[in-house]
């Protein structure tokens, strides 16, 4: 990355800001939603001559993008819906004035197969992935310290029994 794209990519960092707009109602936790940080993230990134292009794919663990499978009965041929789990592909391409700065793939396995685990897993991977590429916290880093109070709690309800 060249002098001129490194500056015009801290500009970009330092007029990012990113705000919480929903509430997780199983754990209670603040976040960004995708249409949110999409929202702040593009006018920023396009005002200082950067392109953020998504691409994403869904595929078999053989990477072969099949989703169903043929079984072939004495009656005929029967579609059956494939068992295995498949894998969510999200690309991620920073371009500046035409040329790539970077870019960053990240997988992520589901084994539901239903539309909503799929755009649950489509959405989170998008929200994630954007937020690690850019280099943005979407919460307050805690350092771990919330994650080994549940785990010291567990262990001490393991003890008590």
């Amino acid at each position: 990355m060249n002098q001129e794209t490194q500056q015009a990519y801290q500009r970009v960092l330092k007029n990012i800001r990113v705000s919480h707009d929903a509430t997780n109602t199983h754990f209670k936790n603040a976040y960004v939603t995708l249409r949110t940080l999409l929202a702040t993230v593009t006018p920023v990134l396009e005002a200082e001559g950067f392109l953020l292009r998504e691409r994403t794919t869904v595929q078999s663990p053989d990477r072969s993008y099949v989703t169903s499978e043929s079984v072939t009965s004495e009656s005929g041929t029967e579609t059956a819906q494939a068992t295995y789990p498949l894998y969510l592909e999200h690309s991620l391409t920073l371009f500046y004035n035409g040329a790539i700065v970077d870019c960053s793939q990240y997988f992520v396995c589901y084994c539901g197969v239903s539309p909503q685990a799929q755009g649950a897993a489509l959405t989170y991977t998008r929200r994630y992935h954007i937020m690690s590429f850019l280099g943005l916290a979407s919460h307050d880093d805690d350092d771990g310290n919330t994650a080994q109070q549940q785990m010291q709690s567990v262990v001490m309800k393991r003890k008590v029994r």
